[in-house]
């Protein structure tokens, strides 16, 4: 009898910085993100609430995803994009540095490195 196949746990912890492409010292954001997969099944990306206020605009999508918005105090850099592309983007860079969902290693997210499609 074959064994059922349980989904991946997504990535986990995720720690945004920016470096604005080397120029600048690493600029940590509050608060950190995290992957989790809720109880129908989605993966959302949340915001440690304890931490302060999350780096979400105002207006969020029918379907019940935020747009977030990190803009760095140093280089000036400004990265916006939707909850389910910010996921995709994590799950790649999960993937380059080696990171699964049964790992606690957090993923580092530096935003200067994203390029805009």
């Amino acid at each position: 009898m074959p064994r059922s196949r349980r989904n991946r746990r997504p990535p986990g912890q995720v720690h945004v910085i920016c470096t604005g492409r080397g120029v600048h010292d690493p600029v940590p954001f509050r608060p950190d993100l995290r992957m989790i997969r809720t109880s129908d099944g989605q993966v959302r990306v949340m915001w440690n609430r304890r931490q302060g206020p999350g780096p979400v605009t105002g207006f969020g999508a029918a379907d019940g995803l935020e747009t977030y918005d990190i803009r760095c105090g140093s280089c000036g850099r400004h990265f916006k994009c939707h909850e389910d592309r910010l996921g995709i983007i994590i799950a790649a860079m999960a993937e380059f540095q080696g990171i699964r969902g049964d790992d606690n290693t957090p993923i580092v997210l530096d935003i200067s490195l994203i390029e805009r499609a």
